[in-house]
């Protein structure tokens, strides 16, 4: 395959009053910094390496340093069979990544002491029969579906479920209706006593938090997150169309009968609107970087939401590795930085991690466009202490051992 490398770093500025990322035109950027440039060209020779070993279309990576100094490097292509060069600017699906976009939603109601988290979910679905279907519904609450915590299974694994997202690409989910697939099912465990992921959590949570809002999940995180903090490259994936997403390659997801291809002409092979708040967004690595420090670090609005964020529970090892801990859409592990704070996503045809290491106030983000990275050697989160620690060895923080 024909290697194409892309490598950019640009400046923003934190202003002080508003936590706001300002990205500098081009024209009057800052001069780089030598350690920027050190950075950039470290880790594009690292992702050169991986993308010649293990042969994936491409993956864009970036990173915020101390300060906001920011570094984003490309690798490979759009599409091996005549796709152009990846750059910074193409989105991809980030998968179930947006839950963070959800609860910080739940946060910000929490804040404003217009939702209490430790509330049952059942005092907001009075008028709703079917509500009384799902496993546990008498006893969990919001902090329960925040964490994994309510023990309902995942409506996307039912065999049905993907069945019919294949057949009627153009379908419009209610979420009622995919609650539908886990109706009548047992739970995994009492609500509370136990811990197992499903975006069925957040689908509950989801309805709740715009019953309490007033307004769409989308059009929320729009007015408080993604426009007060110029995310201008997350948009929400709620159609088959959707504005600046490159082509993703099927691999993992190809057992559903599914093309090589997650794009037709530029329309979604599904209709990825399933999501909704299980996952939902679109975005680039500079965006969610920016995002991982701002959420991460207690920056993201104003108000003390942090130790709600990071209070998390022990997860399943066989779900997110050994130690991981999940707060509100909060996957805590250890690394040889120290903690890192962050979230993963797959989606048909695109794999995303991002991480904010908060001991050396420093971001990462990366993106595939294939769904599957056993080619790759390591998971997605292991990537990101590998490039953190090539960052933080040319700051000069204290000598660490990068997990290669």
């Amino acid at each position: 395959m024909l290697i194409h490398t892309t490598a950019i770093a640009h400046v923003a500025l934190l202003a002080s009053a508003t936590g706001l990322f300002v990205p500098q035109d081009e024209a009057t950027a800052a001069p780089r910094s030598d350690v920027a440039v050190r950075i950039e060209r470290r880790c594009l020779a690292e992702m050169e390496k991986l993308h010649a070993r293990a042969s994936f279309p491409g993956a864009s990576l970036a990173i915020v340093l101390p300060g906001g100094e920011e570094v984003a490097v490309t690798v490979g292509v759009t599409d091996p069979d005549g796709g152009r060069a990846l750059t910074p600017a193409d989105r991809m699906l980030s998968g179930s990544i947006g839950k963070t976009y959800v609860a910080a939603m739940a946060l910000h109601l929490a804040s404003q002491d217009k939702l209490d988290l430790d509330a049952k979910a059942r005092d907001f679905f009075a008028d709703e029969d079917w509500f009384q279907l799902l496993a546990g519904w008498e006893s969990f609450t919001l902090r329960h579906l925040l964490r994994h915590q309510s023990g309902l299974k995942r409506y996307v694994f039912d065999p049905e479920f993907f069945k019919v997202v294949v057949a009627e690409p153009d379908k419009v989910w209610e979420p009622d209706e995919l609650l539908a697939y886990v109706f009548d099912h047992e739970g995994l465990f009492a609500p509370g006593e136990g811990w197992a992921y499903a975006d069925t959590n957040y689908i509950v949570l989801g309805i709740v938090l715009e019953k309490v809002a007033g307004q769409s999940m989308y059009e929320y995180v729009a007015e408080h997150f993604l426009g007060p903090k110029g995310l201008v490259d997350t948009v929400p994936s709620d159609q088959r169309r959707i504005p600046g997403l490159v082509q993703g390659h099927v691999r993992a997801f190809k057992g559903l009968g599914l093309p090589d291809r997650a794009l037709v002409d530029g329309v979604f092979v599904i209709n990825p609107q399933f999501e909704w708040c299980g996952g939902g967004f679109c975005s680039t690595p500079l965006d969610l970087a920016r995002w991982a420090r701002l959420l991460y670090s207690g920056s993201a609005f104003e108000g003390d939401y942090l130790d709600t964020l990071i209070d998390a529970v022990p997860a399943n090892p066989r779900s997110l590795g050994p130690g991981a801990r999940y707060g509100p859409a909060c996957i805590i592990r250890d690394s040889a930085l120290g903690e890192v704070r962050g979230h993963d996503g797959v989606m048909v045809g695109y794999q995303s991690a991002m991480g904010w290491f908060s001991e050396v106030d420093i971001a990462v983000a990366f993106q595939m466009n294939t769904d599957q990275d056993r080619k790759i050697g390591a998971p997605l989160p292991r990537l990101l202490v590998r490039f953190a620690s090539i960052a933080a060895e040319e700051l000069g923080l204290p000598a660490v051992e990068g997990d290669r």
